[in-house]
């Protein structure tokens, strides 16, 4: 991808009355310098920054940083360096102004499923709230064209409202700068209102629609700061529309649940001819009971406290009922009889029961790790769409919150093998309560967003740097598809067609995917539901699997033990029969540069009939040719045509 940023035009003129300002500062503080420093700058001389003494030197330095941000590639790692660089210049507006440029040119038709929703709110916030204006302003292009917009800017409004800081900004700028609060709600009103004059509610069985007044307006805000009136914005109903993305997983997961519930019954009838009842309500009861006797039945119901019932009885076939409701009672019961039934019922604390001729030696049952280790993986769901098997990510914790065994155990599978991320990023450290010790195996594209904005370029290099199995199943199909798309929709007020027009045509663009930190252990790769309508995945997977492995390879002395082991790609053509022909221009080149480490490799084109089987087959046989390996094939193709200029040993032609 392209890493120069690209702009609107406006934004860029916008960009470009800054950097004028910019030079005009600097001549100006030189100016001040050598006049007793007289401001007479009539560029923002009332701001802050300026305010404060700041040299020649400082501003060289700021524009070291400012041509180091507009150089910083447009990838996950470049926005985190951008981010760090802005946490910690905070007092530099001209800094601010160019992360916020850069932030926005990185979230260009990038969506919710892809990037850090809260790291995004946040940052988002800090423009709304930032004292200088021209930070300010990028607001304008950090919500305008995404999908979801409108349920974006409603989550925006709410945000802002209950911002801890939202009360005090106000005030400042209503009492002492009006003309400014009144020009930067006009640009929120302008840009990150939602429409909502005819808003269709429904209560009870009746349909209505509520007319909302302007939602950034300066007189409904005033009577909310002010006045503590209710806002009707915080109740607004999200409607929504779920994607099926996942329901391969989840419902498999739900249907075989009903079958686990019931597992663990456990029927433990311990029953050697004694019944040893014990029903004392008595605390430190010491019941002793040497019967001798035949026949004899000793049935001793005790409510008091501190009782030794001894009851000598030298009789046969004697029934001893003893109901002592008295406290500190001395029962002495000799029984020397034979087959005595013990009775005793005892719900004491502190119980010794000793029943000379009816001991039940009671042992606990200690389970190997093997043991759990087999529980624990038969209990396991996987995903083996692609050509690694995953452990789904689907309530693991229940498992692990067993015992302190099952969590050792569990957390030993985990670390050694390949699973899908939760709900959060893990947290890398060797902590005892930790049950994720180190970086992932298996990395899935879409667990890109649950990555923190506030994290640093070390974590993510550490978080990608055991990556074996990477997969990745794109979104093109949306583009196309005239019903519902796969992915989740959220919308204020009624449902917007343009809203996931938006998102169809932007699933195209270069702008839409995010590029992830390089991957140096990588083996494995699973590419699913290719279509090749655009450039965009292809210059992904270029990025990923070519550029990154080129400058890996470079840095290793043994480039024959480092590559990728195995690939998998399906390819796809639409009901329509498009694309003609789907961009496969990659896979050759990716193929040559790990000859020397490829063992499977997997290419499934059932579901592309304008892909020709014989295209494929030049493809294996100009690899084969050239790899000292003996690469696994497995090729499913939608036709099995045979072309008579077909040439098996044929290694330059592309597939």
């Amino acid at each position: 991808m392209d890493n120069k940023k690209r702009k609107t035009e406006e934004q860029q003129d916008t960009l470009n009355e800054e950097i004028d300002n910019h030079h005009s500062k600097k001549q100006s503080i030189s100016n001040n310098n050598n006049n007793n420093n007289n401001c007479n700058n009539n560029n923002n001389c009332n701001n802050s920054s300026l305010n404060k003494q700041i040299t020649t030197d400082n501003l060289i330095d700021i524009d070291k940083i400012i041509e180091l941000i507009r150089a910083t590639p447009i990838t996950l790692l470049g926005l985190i360096d951008v981010l760090r660089i802005y946490d910690n210049h905070k007092e530099n507006e001209l800094i601010r102004i160019e992360s916020t440029i850069y932030f926005n040119d990185y979230h260009l038709d990038k969506y919710r499923h892809y990037f850090d929703k809260k790291g995004y709110t946040n940052f988002v916030l800090n423009i709304f709230f930032d004292t200088f204006f021209d930070v300010f302003y990028q607001i304008r292009y950090t919500i305008t064209e995404k999908h979801e917009y409108s349920y974006f800017k409603y989550k925006l409004y709410v945000k802002i409202v209950k911002d801890i800081r939202f009360n005090n900004w106000f005030k400042d700028l209503y009492e002492n700068e009006k003309d400014q609060l009144i020009k930067r709600l006009d640009i929120m009103d302008k840009y990150l209102s939602i429409p909502l004059k005819n808003y269709h509610r429904r209560a009870g069985d009746n349909d209505h629609f509520i007319i909302f007044p302007k939602q950034y307006c300066i007189d409904r805000l005033y009577s909310i700061v002010y006045d503590g009136t209710v806002d009707i914005f915080l109740n607004l109903i999200i409607y929504k529309r779920y994607n099926q993305y996942y329901e391969k997983y989840y419902e498999t997961s739900d249907n075989n649940n009903n079958n686990n519930n019931n597992n663990n019954n456990n029927n433990n009838n311990n029953n050697n001819n004694n019944n040893n009842n014990n029903n004392n309500n008595n605390n430190n009861n010491n019941n002793n009971n040497n019967n001798n006797n035949n026949n004899n039945n000793n049935n001793n119901n005790n409510n008091n406290n501190n009782n030794n019932n001894n009851n000598n009885n030298n009789n046969n076939n004697n029934n001893n009922n003893n109901n002592n409701n008295n406290n500190n009672n001395n029962n002495n019961n000799n029984n020397n009889n034979n087959n005595n039934n013990c009775n005793n019922n005892n719900n004491n604390n502190n119980n010794n029961n000793n029943c000379n001729n009816s001991n039940i030696e009671k042992k606990s049952i200690i389970l190997s790790d093997i043991v759990i280790e087999m529980i624990v993986r038969d209990s396991l769901w996987y995903c083996g769409d692609g050509i690694d098997k995953i452990i789904i990510n689907n309530n693991l914790l229940s498992f692990a919150l067993v015992s302190k065994q099952f969590f050792r155990v569990l957390s030993k599978i985990l670390n050694n093998e390949y699973f899908e991320l939760g709900k959060s990023m893990i947290q890398l450290n060797d902590s005892q309560f930790n049950l994720i010790k180190q970086p992932p195996l298996f990395f899935g594209y879409d667990s890109i967003r649950l990555i923190p904005y506030s994290s640093n370029k070390e974590y993510l290099e550490l978080l990608f740097s055991r990556v074996q199995s990477f997969c990745i199943s794109t979104d093109e199909y949306d583009s196309t598809i005239n019903d519902a798309t796969s992915r989740q929709f959220k919308c204020v007020g009624h449902y917007s067609p343009l809203e996931e027009d938006i998102y169809r045509e932007n699933t195209r663009s270069d702008w839409y995917l995010v590029y992830p930190p390089p991957m140096p252990s990588l083996q494995s790769i699973t590419i699913g539901e290719y279509y090749g309508y655009s450039n965009n995945y292809l210059h992904l997977l270029e990025d990923i699997l070519i550029t990154n492995f080129e400058t890996i390879k470079s840095n290793k002395l043994d480039n024959d033990s480092h590559g990728i082991k195995r690939f998998s790609i399906t390819i796809c053509n639409d009901w329509n029969g498009t694309p003609e022909r789907s961009d496969l221009d990659f896979i050759k080149p990716l193929l040559k540069l790990h000859l020397n480490s490829l063992e499977i490799v997997k290419i499934d084109s059932s579901s592309a009939y304008r892909i020709k089987s014989n295209t494929i087959k030049k493809l294996k046989s100009s690899i084969n040719n050239q790899s000292k390996n003996k690469i696994e094939w497995s090729l499913n193709v939608c036709d099995d045509d045979d072309d008579d200029d077909y040439d098996d040993t044929s290694d330059d032609e592309s597939p």
